[in-house]
């Protein structure tokens, strides 16, 4: 049910959209008149000026519309609701032969469109000017107009009814402009009457889907203001929430000496807008990137959803949607940068690759390319695909000892490693190092008697050069022993030290066998840790890497680099590297 529902709602709307489309396919549509029409319509054609009709429709992909190319024209006269000349329906009305863009009708071939020849009471009436599309018998209406008029007794005084002068037709308010008062003004009746003239001005809203003709017939009106012998209004206006065309037109009358009501005449309707001036920007596309050397790349696509221009003055960002408000900086193109009426811009830029940030948002900051005070911020996520960690080897930087270039020597049942460290980009305050394995492996029955791993496989002693410092070893209690398997390096300074020097190990391993015919291997792990401060809080990062070198029997001497110790595959490198608060 639920989704029959959706289904409906979307084909409704689109339904309704098709409706607001149809009904303004063709417009505007202009009606001129001479000035005291005569009450036989036959005679139109050679009135100066001639009765004309002038409608427009705009081009679609390049053509025009086949709706518009198959409409029917319907021209009746009426007064009021009721058709008083015109032979025709909907149904029946000729075909427009819109062929272009523009089609005039003048004379004559208006005359023909009415279908008969009417003589017209004395009153007042319209000519009323509708087009019907393909679809007419659904009521297709794609265009619709109406002109005013009236027709005056014989031998009584005709007058030219009044002009619409300002607002202008079709004029752009902007949505500032509503705060002050809205002036209208229109000519005067011509001639002037001996009795007083009353202008009546009203202003209609024009729906969505609607045209001013109909407005005007459906409508109540925002605005109903007599004036006397005055051709100027000066209102304020509460517009409509909703609305955002209007139109509007002024009837002359005057009260004779019988007291009776006489009508002068109906000014031609004219429209004008409130224009939707806000900015109004979207972002179309947002990208961040992964982490590569310590960066993450930004792309943004911004939109400027109105015909007039914007600036885009400031673009910012927080990650997870909690984290502090930065301005981006080292945009591509720099700001402010303009972008144009219906244009897009995308912009690039690279920041520090955000630790554990899961999304990112972005806030782009818009402002009126004239008008300073109209602005507008838009915001968008990103969604990261690849999570920085802090501790990632695209972020830290970690140079060790390596399996190629560390020398190891033996003596006296102590291995010495030694090779260069550094680590960056953050000042350590402390390296820890501490063997997290020892491998010890003989051919054939070859291994001395003390088998007690208590005595090798620890730290003797190390030293750093460089300048993070000094050195300590930790066992029971702080208290330095030669079995254990942490030794640390502590800076000099609480801000820490810069980490890039060479680093010596002494580690024990176990005595060789006397035999001259054994051989005997050992691999050895050592984890790393830096600990270091960023943006104030202690943090650690922390990598391991294996060691190994085969032993043979003391005639021979010590080979190393074999990393053949009896066990196929054996992979040394690093094996682990962690983040932790």
């Amino acid at each position: 049910m639920k989704l029959y529902i959706k289904k409906s709602i979307v084909l409704f709307c689109c339904f309704i959209s098709y409706l607001a489309y149809a009904q303004n396919s063709i417009s505007p549509i202009t009606i001129n008149l001479p000035a005291n029409p005569p009450a036989n319509t036959a005679e139109w054609a050679t009135t100066l000026p001639p009765v004309m009709i002038l409608a427009q429709t705009k081009l679609v992909n390049g053509q025009i519309n086949a709706s518009v190319l198959e409409s029917k024209i319907l021209v009746t006269i009426k007064s009021g609701s009721t058709k008083i000349c015109g032979s025709y329906t909907r149904h029946t009305a000729p075909n427009s032969n819109f062929s272009s863009t523009t089609k005039n009708w003048t004379g004559a071939n208006v005359l023909s469109l009415l279908g008969q020849e009417c003589i017209l009471k004395p009153g007042s009436y319209e000519l009323c000017v509708q087009f019907y599309g393909m679809n007419a018998a659904q009521g297709g209406l794609l265009g619709e107009s109406c002109k005013p008029f009236t027709i005056a007794e014989k031998g009584k005084q005709t007058y030219s009814p009044p002009t619409n002068v300002s607002p202008v037709n079709e004029k752009s308010f902007a949505v500032k402009d509503l705060n002050a008062p809205i002036t209208f003004r229109w000519t005067p009746v011509v001639p002037k009457p001996k009795d007083a003239v009353v202008y009546k001005l009203m202003v209609w809203p024009v729906e969505k889907g609607q045209n001013s003709a109909q407005a005007r017939k459906i409508n109540t009106p925002i605005v109903y203001e007599e004036v006397k012998n005055n051709t100027q209004v000066i209102k304020k206006i509460t517009f409509p929430p909703n609305s955002k065309n209007y139109t509007w037109n002024v009837e002359a009358s005057k009260t004779n000496q019988m007291g009776e009501v006489e009508m002068l005449g109906v000014s031609e309707a004219t429209t004008f807008k409130v224009a939707d001036n806000k900015v109004d920007i979207q972002i179309d596309s947002l990208k961040f990137g992964c982490c590569e050397n310590g960066n993450q790349s930004i792309y943004i696509k911004v939109k400027n959803n109105r015909p007039t221009p914007v600036n885009i003055v400031a673009i910012k960002y927080r990650h997870n949607g909690t984290g502090a408000l930065t301005t981006l900086g080292s945009i591509t193109p720099s700001l402010p940068k303009n972008i144009a009426g219906n244009a897009t811009q995308i912009f690039t830029s690279n920041v520090d690759c955000i630790i554990g940030a899961n999304s990112i948002k972005i806030l782009v900051d818009a402002v009126d390319a004239i008008d300073t005070d109209n602005t507008e911020t838009e915001s968008a996520y990103d969604t990261l695909k690849c999570s920085c960690n802090l501790c990632d080897t695209n972020i830290v930087k970690w140079t060790l000892p390596q399996e190629i270039a560390y020398n190891l020597s033996l003596t006296n049942n102590v291995a010495a490693l030694t090779g260069p460290i550094k680590f960056g980009p953050y000042p350590i305050v402390k390296l820890s190092t501490e063997i997290v394995d020892f491998y010890w492996y003989t051919e054939g029955d070859c291994k001395k008697c003390n088998n007690n791993d208590f005595y090798f496989g620890n730290f003797t002693g190390g030293n750093l050069t460089g300048v993070i410092g000094g050195t300590s070893v930790a066992g029971p209690n702080g208290t330095p022993i030669p079995t254990s398997h942490q030794l640390d390096f502590i800076s000099s300074t609480t801000v820490g030290s810069n980490l890039n020097g060479n680093i010596n190990l002494f580690i024990s391993v176990p005595p060789q066998t006397q035999l001259s015919c054994c051989t005997d291997c050992f691999r050895f792990c050592i984890r790393y840790t830096a600990t270091f401060m960023q943006n104030g809080v202690c943090k650690t990062c922390s990598i391991v890497k294996c060691y190994e070198s085969k032993r043979v029997h003391k005639k021979v001497g010590l080979q190393q680099f074999l990393n053949q110790c009896g066990e196929s595959g054996i992979i040394v490198g690093e094996l682990d590297s962690q983040f932790k608060k």
